[in-house]
């Protein structure tokens, strides 16, 4: 039986990719390719180059990390400014665990920006922000500690390590900021607007009935605040609603609004260095990590879905291919002429063979 040519393997590699299931793919590279191939064949092409990829990532993590601190080659020169945003989805997959099919994927993006000063934006609705250039992603299965090694790795092949200006945009979930901190505690950390906008409508619930005049008035003042950098003064706010209904009882659930007052009282009071948005804007800097949520999105059109059951060697095997396929930088190309070039010692071994070979 011959193996499927690079070019063939391409065609199935971006078909399974970009299609929302292998039967899909299937399909579409019968009707437009004309390669006749099962779902399970498709499958197990793409799972066995998306093999490929992992193995290569993680030697190239491996190289960063213990190879006598070599970093992967920059480019030149390095970018002005590079913006590293990190997040996580969900996978579903064939095995239960605590109850749940359900696994968490992480997606990191890697991209050069553009500042553009505006510190005059009224509304984040108006702020343009930096402008993103060539986005470059990591998706993983792995751990959050494996994840944030990949991630690095990327971003210092970005050039991370010469950048003049690295920022780091997050939700201020815990594990994301412990993978800041871990490889990425020399970037200036930016938390998200709109997750920070969030905090404080669920405080004004709290506080007050949803949807009242004065749950619409403290959310509307505080969120001004918010815009003008008056961190202390949302503090102040939220901790007087807090004393004002009280301490949150032993085992309180979530959704209690004491609970909610109280920790986000702690919620803002430990980001406050990350959300100086006034100074971002006179900057130019991003201030929202809609970036990120993108990439989170893009790749779980391919992976997520109630009707997607993943082994998780597989799910990580797709993840690897959309990294490849959706990164902006031309990888996708040079993979597949790189596959494609035999290596130098077979070329001189086939030439010498041709050499042998008698005159047709």
């Amino acid at each position: 039986i011959r193996r499927p040519s690079v070019g063939r393997r391409e065609l199935v590699c971006n078909a399974a990719t970009k299609d929302r299931s292998f039967e899909k793919a299937s399909a579409t590279l019968a009707h437009h390719s004309k390669i006749v191939l099962s779902d399970e064949g498709v499958r197990g092409l793409a799972e066995s180059e998306g093999r490929k990829l992992v193995e290569a990532r993680a030697r190239r993590v491996e190289v960063c990390f213990h190879s006598l601190g070599r970093q992967p080659e920059p480019p030149s020169p390095p970018p002005h400014c590079l913006v590293t945003v990190a997040d996580g989805g969900r996978v579903q997959t064939r095995h239960v665990e605590n109850g749940s099919r359900w696994k968490e994927n992480k997606i990191g993006c890697v991209y050069d920006a553009r500042p553009q000063p505006d510190p005059a934006a009224a509304t984040a609705e108006t702020y343009q922000g930096a402008k993103a250039l060539t986005q470059t992603y990591v998706a993983t299965m792995e751990s959050w500690e494996a994840f944030g090694r990949m991630l690095f790795t990327e971003a210092c092949a970005r050039g991370y390590m010469k950048t003049p200006l690295k920022l780091f945009i997050s939700d201020a979930a815990e594990s994301v900021l412990s993978l800041r901190e871990e490889h990425f505690s020399d970037a200036h950390p930016i938390n998200d607007w709109y997750h920070a906008v969030e905090h404080l409508s669920a405080c004004s619930k709290a506080a007050f009935s949803a949807g009242t005049d004065e749950a619409g008035e403290w959310y509307t003042r505080n969120k001004e605040c918010l815009w003008h950098g008056k961190l202390g003064e949302i503090i102040e706010s939220i901790t007087r609603e807090s004393r004002r209904v009280g301490p949150p009882p032993e085992k309180a659930p979530d959704s209690d609004p004491r609970v909610i007052l109280h920790r986000n009282v702690g919620y803002f009071t430990r980001n406050q260095h990350a959300m100086d948005y006034p100074t971002y804007r006179a900057h130019g800097w991003p201030i929202g990590s809609g970036v990120g949520e993108a990439s989170v999105k893009q790749h779980g059109l391919r992976v997520k879905g109630s009707e997607k059951f993943w082994e998780v060697p597989g799910a990580e095997e797709m993840l690897a291919l959309c990294e490849l396929h959706f990164s902006e930088d031309g990888r996708w190309d040079k993979y597949w002429t790189a596959r494609s070039t035999p290596p130098p010692d077979a070329r001189v071994f086939r030439s010498r063979d041709d050499a042998r070979s008698p005159p047709h």
